[in-house]
């Protein structure tokens, strides 16, 4: 059976990913980030899926904090496991922030990672 990122998912520091496939291959939603924005505010998401022949597809989407205010560009990559019924979603996140000049140019991307849980509402 495959699985679908279709959902609501949540990570520790309450950021929240709301994840579409309005077609096969292509996400959709919203994102609302808890770390440096206002606590309600959402911006769109658009992605892609690979629904891989391990049953735990691989996806990647974007969002721009700009519609908010902030002046950086968020790009996430992960995957989906189901372990022993928690299902997860394991990302790397890479964020660009604006600057003024090149000579700024090395600190202004930063990488982390994060696991989104499935919100049950």
């Amino acid at each position: 059976m495959a699985k679908t990122l279709v959902g609501l998912w949540t990570n520790g520091d309450c950021t929240e990913v709301n994840i579409e496939e309005p077609e096969p291959g292509k996400l959709s939603g919203w994102y609302k980030i808890a770390v440096g924005t206002p606590r309600e505010a959402s911006v769109p998401m658009t992605g892609l899926v690979n629904h891989t022949k391990t049953g735990c597809p691989s996806f990647s989407f974007c969002v721009s904090m700009g519609e908010i205010g902030g002046d950086t560009c968020n790009a996430v990559v992960g995957q989906y496991f189901n372990h022993d019924g928690e299902e997860v979603l394991k990302t790397i996140w890479l964020m660009r922030a604006a600057v003024d000049d090149h000579s700024n140019n090395w600190g202004a991307t930063r990488v982390g990672e994060n696991t989104f849980k499935r919100k049950i509402e």
